[in-house]
């Protein structure tokens, strides 16, 4: 079978220099081509040969499904054999549950879908390009990676309804039809972003690593279901191996260089078919391959003291799943880990440990702030993996999927772990370079922040020695954080320098990039008192350094100081903006006193800056993102 191809010019300037061109054939791997890619050899799979053979591909079909159906191992997330024991016990600890995705299934069918505020019908035959001018650019990168359908599978699980999986089936065959795979010429750096420039943007690298895990986990949940017929089998499996490949060679073209969370999403996708999928007679380099890859991320992505490189939580959260699925799976089946891989790991939740506010959620740095249910779940999730009982003190309970992960034991297991509060109050992380000061571990302490990050990628905001300021539970003074992509609040805003409670020189813009990269100078704690230094260089040529002493359990003392680099006989004068942003406050300003005095709830802040005679004090309009859509 031979299809046609076409090629897909890319418009001036949207496309990196390494695009050369981008193809794409419109119909499938061949249903031949596609067994001859199993390894038939392989236990179980005796009748799917001897059909094949015959060239008899309806007979091979069904053995092949037969085949899944039957077999005992590998084991996934959630063991479909155990499906009913599972939906009770669900049932009987959380009955609102399956109603809540019941309700969330229904909605799925209408094919009217918001992602991150924008609301669009695509249509009975689903239009998965999602063009339109003026919308969430985003839009059909998101509806392509097929979050939007998980509620069909759990819905299925708990009525058995066949309406369920037939649309989850439906959504499949019409994607598979509308994005054929890409074949590329193209350099040796990451290719696949240029693929959002162009109608297949379902298939970048990151959309698909996404996607395939998702259509792994809606196989375990949906292949045993009388709606899922070895047509359909086949053709799900045979788009399955074209993303595994497409994913893989990826991997190659990367080389040995780390991609950040794109990456993580990648192989995450990747380290599903290849576990779950063994079958495949690539399946092995692949799973062997993704755990290279993983172990390297975590070696040379992940700082000593937890930080993950990008160094904002949201992304962090990112690579955590990834990895938290990887080590699930090998303990499934009995997959030896790489020494020091769960060491290292851990880390990571010590990392969220550190830098959890009072309330256990966490600062809004740059373009990924994880969400409060997030950080606490993944805390959790540690103290199980781990035996925890700092992660237990700052995590959530376990809830219905972590029943599906961990298995019908898993609250009796997080029982027997004793709660225990963090070792430690302020810390300073000397590869990350934040400093924490606070005053302990209640949810109405006293918490501050102070950022000399590093420069963490396209993800990193211009924000160096900002501070955020927690207390009495509640923000006190906060990072703008990051919208949804598109919003023009985004770029236009919150990562620019003044979203941030940062200084400003002359009204420029800092380097999101510095040489040196800022550090921390000096970091003392004591019972009393907290002392800290962090220092910028080569900003307007000038040096800043922030200077914060903590008098416990009371109040912050800040002064920056401000040094020319290269000082002149000439000394220039320039304006200096020290910028605070409040959380959503009414504000009283003293413009005698130059002082600032906010209007929360409970506690309050007050701003009382020390020569007043030299300040003009200046209220503006400020944003902060609690959200993507908010």
């Amino acid at each position: 079978m031979a299809g046609t191809s076409r090629v897909l010019t890319i418009p001036p300037g949207g496309a990196r220099k390494n695009l050369r061109k981008i193809a794409s054939g419109n119909l499938p791997l061949p249903r031949s081509n596609f067994f001859e890619a199993i390894n038939l050899d392989y236990p179980g799979l005796e009748k799917v040969k001897a059909a094949f053979n015959k060239s008899d591909l309806p007979t091979a079909r069904k053995e092949l499904l037969e085949h899944f159906k039957t077999r005992t191992k590998p084991t996934y997330y959630s063991n479909w054999r155990k499906k009913d024991e599972i939906v009770k016990l669900i049932n009987e600890k959380f009955p609102k549950y399956f109603q809540k995705l019941i309700v969330e299934a229904d909605s799925v069918m209408t094919h009217i879908f918001t992602f991150e505020g924008d609301k669009r019908d695509v249509g009975k035959n689903v239009n998965w390009m999602q063009d339109s001018p003026g919308g969430n650019k985003s839009w059909a990168q998101i509806i392509s990676r097929f979050c939007f359908a998980a509620p069909l599978l759990s819905a299925y699980w708990a009525t058995g309804n066949e309406k369920y999986s037939r649309e989850y089936i439906y959504l499949v065959k019409d994607w598979i039809k509308d994005n054929p795979r890409p074949l590329l010429t193209v350099g040796r750096r990451s290719w696949s972003r240029e693929l959002a420039a162009t109608p297949l943007k379902g298939w970048t690298s990151l959309n698909t690593g996404i996607r395939t895990k998702a259509w792994v986990d809606a196989y375990s949940h949906l292949f045993a279901s009388p709606s899922w017929q070895p047509e359909t089998n086949t053709l799900f499996l045979r788009s399955l191996l074209e993303q595994a490949e497409y994913l893989f060679e990826v991997q190659l073209h990367r080389g040995n260089a780390t991609g950040g969370n794109w990456q993580a999403f990648e192989c995450s996708g990747l380290l599903s078919v290849a576990v779950m999928f063994p079958e495949f007679k690539k399946s092995k380099i692949w799973r062997d391959k993704v755990y290279d890859i993983l172990n390297l991320k975590l070696q040379k992505e992940v700082y000593d003291d937890g930080g993950h490189w990008e160094l904002n939580t949201g992304y962090q959260g990112c690579v955590m799943r990834a990895l938290f699925g990887s080590i699930l799976l090998a303990k499934r089946n009995g997959i030896e880990l790489p020494p020091g891989y769960l060491k290292r790991y851990e880390k990571m939740f010590d990392y969220l440990a550190a830098t959890s506010m009072p309330d256990s959620t966490w600062p809004r740095r740059g373009d990924g702030p994880i969400s409060p249910g997030g950080g606490r779940g993944f805390l959790m999730r540690g103290a199980l993996l781990f035996g925890r009982g700092d992660f237990k003190f700052l995590g959530s309970k376990p809830s219905a999927k972590e029943l599906m992960l961990f298995g019908h034991d898993v609250f009796k297991k997080y029982q027997t772990i004793k709660v225990r509060k963090p070792s430690f109050t302020s810390i300073a992380l000397p590869n990350s370079q934040h400093v924490i000061m606070r005053t302990g571990w209640d949810k109405d302490g006293l918490y501050l922040m102070l950022n000399c990050a590093p420069w963490g990628g396209c993800h990193s905001h211009p924000d160096h020695l900002n501070i955020d300021v927690y207390g009495y539970g509640q923000l006190l003074i906060t990072d703008s954080g990051m919208p949804c992509y598109d919003w023009k609040l985004g770029g236009g805003f919150c990562k620019k320098t003044k979203g941030h409670n940062v200084i400003i020189i002359d009204g420029e813009e800092q380097p999101i990039k510095v040489e040196p990269n800022p550090i921390t100078e000096t970091f003392i704690t004591t019972s009393n008192f907290d002392f800290a230094q962090g220092l910028l260089e080569n900003y307007v040529g000038a040096k800043q350094q922030r200077s914060i002493i903590f008098i416990k359990p009371d109040y912050w003392i800040m002064v920056d100081r401000l040094d020319e680099m290269e000082p002149t006989e000439n000394q220039e004068t320039h304006s200096v903006k020290q910028l605070f942003h409040f959380a959503p406050t009414l504000l009283t300003l003293d413009e005698n006193a130059k002082t600032v005095h906010s209007s929360y709830s409970h506690g309050n802040i007050l701003l009382a800056p020390p020569g007043a005679d030299k300040i003009e004090l200046v209220e503006q309009q400020g944003w902060v993102a609690f959200s993507r859509i908010q």
